[in-house]
C-alpha cells in the first residue's frame, strides 16, 4: 500500500512540473513564431524600400572588407579580411592575420566548376590544398 502512495505522489509531483513547463514550452514556440513573422514583415520591408525584389536579383557582386584590432595572449593584433563574391557561383576571401595562429589565408570557391582551394600560411611557409571534397568541409 505505501509504494503505491509513493507511485501516487511521484506521478502527481510530475504531472504538476509538467504542466507549467509545458505551458512555458509552448508560449516560447509561440514568442518564437511572433517573432519570425515580424523579422519577414520587416525584411520584406527593407526590400521594398530598396526597390524591390527586381533590384535585388539585378545584384551581380558583393564585396566587403573588414579591419579590425583585437587581443590575443596580451598581444596587439591586426585582423585584414577582404571578401568578393559575384554571384552566382564564385567566391574569393583573402584574410590576413599574421602573427597569430590564424596567419595568412586565400581562398577561392568555383562552384559552378566545383573548384574551392585554399592557401594557408602560419609563418612556416604556405601550402595549396582542397578544401571542399564533394560538398564536404575537409578542415
Amino acid at each position: 500500500m505505501r509504494s503505491i502512495a509513493r507511485t501516487f505522489l511521484v506521478l502527481t509531483i510530475f504531472f504538476l512540473t509538467c504542466g507549467p513547463v509545458a505551458a512555458a514550452l509552448q508560449a516560447s514556440a509561440h514568442a518564437d513564431e511572433a517573432n519570425r513573422a515580424e523579422a519577414e514583415r520587416l525584411w520584406e520591408l527593407a526590400i521594398k524600400a530598396k526597390g524591390g525584389r527586381e533590384r535585388l536579383h539585378a545584384v551581380n557582386n558583393l564585396q566587403m572588407s573588414v579591419r579590425e584590432k583585437y587581443w590575443w595572449m596580451l598581444k596587439r593584433f591586426t585582423l585584414i579580411e577582404e571578401n568578393l563574391s559575384v554571384f552566382p557561383g564564385k567566391f574569393w576571401e583573402w584574410n590576413d592575420q599574421r602573427g597569430s595562429i590564424f596567419g595568412f589565408s586565400i581562398r577561392l570557391h568555383n562552384f559552378d566548376q566545383d573548384l574551392h582551394w585554399s592557401y594557408l600560411d602560419r609563418g612556416k611557409g604556405g601550402s595549396l590544398t582542397r578544401i571542399l571534397e564533394g560538398g564536404r568541409a575537409a578542415l
